[in-house]
């Protein structure tokens, strides 16, 4: 399930810009920006980038500065002669009442197309946001960025909020940031918080958020009815933990590449100035700009904390991969009800253990190319009471596995990682360490592969 989330930081983490982008204004939206001309005719483009940005919530501060990156970069350069782009902005500022704008590139500038009041969790608003963005800024490819909280593939249990920040600490010798991996993000967010405290939803004035089954949703409507079937050409998360398999499962159907993260995200987010400026050139491609965000992600980060990963993910050459870990849990079960002395559920154990395989915040989310790799290097490990089952079990297993990590490598297309994340390899998947978290069964993923029912029983073993 999902919310677009990223985290607080201290001031220290704030990015050093131009002196135009730092002059972040402190009054409401509405009067930072002109209203967009009644004589305004759209014109076509070859790229629309729709920003859905949901920050009536404690992330406020947050859009702004990457709005004043948007201006700054339409401001300075010719980059928009390549796309419009589409601002969906929920807002609520201290002492004013909550309210929406529709943001347009125009001459320059971003300027107000419509304002009101809407709930950007609600899959209705994400419809009404494409379908105005495509009105007043038409192209011929589209991208689609959600800027937000987010938990990945799970679901929390509470509708409780926290201030992330209590999950990192300052590295004196390192002089950067870290994160805390003593407790999960889901323990802390399910133990630790007050009973006084906020939703974690997207709008706070609503509570309400969208989970991947609504955006997957959405992204079917959209394709179906206003798309003529086509897919969106790519959806970026500048949000947390987002690369998650479920996630990638539940909006493959509708668009072809995938920006997001492993890992927690800053609330910093992108260098919008920086990732945008890639259309400042003749002829944009999709797969270079996904490789152009990496980078710029990479380049800003990599300064600040070990802890960060980023990944381009080829949607259209997933679909193997599932297969591939149906098949790796479908051998799993059969070896656990055959298993020796507990010896596959050790196997799993060993495997996945946040000592030895790479692991997030969320420390039941494990990057699936490590699990596999040891899955591989520990095979010989367990035993079975048949040993020509064993035999044949371990051979099978073996072949799939191999199978599967080179797929991994066929899907992601472009990877960064922090020195305290290098053995990642760009997707997630759920690999609980003592219970399966209630939302998990709920997930299409679940669904319809057998990894839930091999967790389980790996649990239950």
């Amino acid at each position: 399930m999902i919310f677009f989330a990223k985290l607080h930081l201290p001031v220290i983490l704030f990015f050093t810009l131009t002196t135009q982008a730092q002059n972040i204004a402190k009054i409401a939206y509405n009067n930072n920006f002109n209203f967009l001309p009644s004589d305004y005719i759209p014109q076509q483009k070859p790229f629309t980038i729709i920003l859905y940005m949901a920050a009536d919530n404690d992330l406020r501060s947050f859009v702004y500065r990457n709005l004043e990156e948007i201006k700054y970069l339409l401001r300075a350069t010719p980059a928009s002669q390549n796309f419009n782009i589409f601002v969906h902005l929920d807002v609520h500022n201290p002492g004013q009442k909550k309210m929406t704008f529709h943001l347009v590139s125009y001459r320059n500038e971003l300027c107000i197309a419509w304002q009101g009041e809407m709930d950007s969790g609600k899959e209705e608003t994400f419809i009404y946001a494409y379908s105005e963005a495509m009105k007043f800024c038409p192209g011929e490819k589209v991208i689609i960025g959600l800027w937000n909280h987010g938990t990945g593939d799970l679901n929390p249990t509470t509708s409780k909020i926290f201030n992330p920040t209590n999950l990192f600490e300052f590295d004196p010798e390192e002089q950067k940031i870290v994160l805390n991996r003593s407790i999960s993000f889901f323990d802390y967010l399910e133990n630790f918080c007050s009973s006084d405290d906020r939703g974690i939803c997207f709008d706070d004035s609503t509570r309400n958020y969208l989970k991947n089954q609504n955006v997957g949703n959405a992204l079917e409507k959209i394709c179906n009815t206003m798309r003529n079937g086509k897919k969106i050409d790519l959806i970026f998360c500048d949000a947390c933990l987002m690369s998650g398999i479920g996630f990638i499962r539940e909006i493959r159907p509708w668009a072809n590449y995938l920006i997001a993260s492993e890992e927690v995200v800053l609330a910093t987010g992108f260098r919008y100035d920086q990732v945008l400026n890639f259309f400042n050139q003749d002829d944009p491609d999709i797969k270079e700009f996904i490789k152009h965000t990496i980078k710029v992600f990479e380049t800003t980060y990599q300064k600040l904390t070990p802890d960060y990963t980023l990944s381009g993910i080829d949607l259209q050459s997933v679909e193997p991969l599932y297969e591939s870990i149906n098949d790796i849990a479908e051998l799993l079960i059969e070896a656990l009800r055959y298993q020796k002395k507990g010896s596959v559920k050790e196997f799993i154990r060993k495997s996945s253990w946040r000592n030895n395989c790479t692991s997030f915040d969320e420390i039941t989310y494990k990057d699936l190319k490590h699990l596999l790799t040891n899955f591989k290097k520990n095979i010989s490990s367990f035993e079975l009471t048949d040993i020509e089952k064993e035999n044949s079990i371990k051979n099978q297993l073996g072949k799939k596995i191999t199978l599967a990590i080179q797929q991994i490598c066929d899907c992601v297309i472009s990877h960064c990682a922090g020195k305290n994340l290098s053995q990642s390899g760009g997707i997630s998947i759920y690999v609980p360490e003592t219970r399966v978290h209630s939302s998990f069964q709920h997930t299409t993923f679940a669904k319809n592969n057998l990894w839930f029912v091999m967790v389980s029983l790996y649990l239950a073993s």
